[in-house]
């Protein structure tokens, strides 16, 4: 009695709000077709855009202030372009590795797979 409780709860799923169910069937079947990983690896790096973004923007704003205070000290104008500049890098690499995302997604999976498709809201 006691082991078939045990069994019962174990093949229960688990709802977690940000991914879903976990340990049902239908989680089994994705992780052996490839498209738990793909979903994960996407929620990831959707994230590690959006902070990326958000540093860009921090970082080149950082820079503008710094070079509009600057009051002519070369310097802290030259600083200021710096971070500026890396901002800009910043930027290119983003867009470079959601381009390469793209270019990979085209390349192995064909035209129907859209593996870029966006969210911008919630």
């Amino acid at each position: 009695m006691l082991l078939n409780f045990i069994v019962t709860k174990a093949q229960a799923a688990v709802t977690n709000p940000a991914i879903g169910e976990l340990g049902d069937e239908a989680a089994a079947v994705s992780a052996k077709e490839g498209t738990l990983f793909t979903s994960y690896f996407l929620r990831i790096w959707n994230g590690v855009i959006t902070i990326g973004a958000l540093m860009v923007i921090v970082y080149f704003l950082w820079g503008s202030i710094g070079w509009i205070t600057a009051g002519g000290d070369s310097a802290k104008i030259q600083k200021s372009r710096d971070r500026m500049v890396q901002a800009v890098i910043g930027l290119i690499l983003l867009v470079g590795s959601f381009t390469l995302l793209g270019f990979i997604s085209s390349t192995f999976f064909g035209t129907d797979f859209n593996i870029l498709q966006l969210n911008f809201g919630v």
